[in-house]
């Protein structure tokens, strides 16, 4: 039984499970694009983030990815038709 799920896993959606994972909750990641991180990806520069200056998007991306890993986050790829039901889970 799972207590919540997190729908994306782009930079809010991976900062829900890291928080998710120090709450001690059971939880997962449903993610549709088959990679994490979001639109955030595609950005060259990413400048205006707190302590990581001059770092990219994937870059940044990928450094969320593997904290959330590290305290346990499991992300599955899946479709979410709506909040009630959860289709094709991988």
């Amino acid at each position: 039984m799972l207590d919540t799920v997190i729908i994306g896993s782009g930079p809010a959606g991976l900062a829900a499970a890291i928080y998710a994972s120090r709450a001690a909750l059971n939880y997962v990641v449903l993610e549709k694009a088959g990679y994490s991180g979001g639109q955030i990806v595609t950005t060259n520069d990413l400048d205006n983030y707190p302590g990581m200056p001059n770092i990219d998007g994937a870059s940044f991306s990928m450094a969320l990815q593997e904290h959330a890993e590290k305290l346990g986050a499991e992300i599955k790829e899946a479709t979410v038709l709506n909040k009630m039901r959860i289709i094709h889970i991988l």
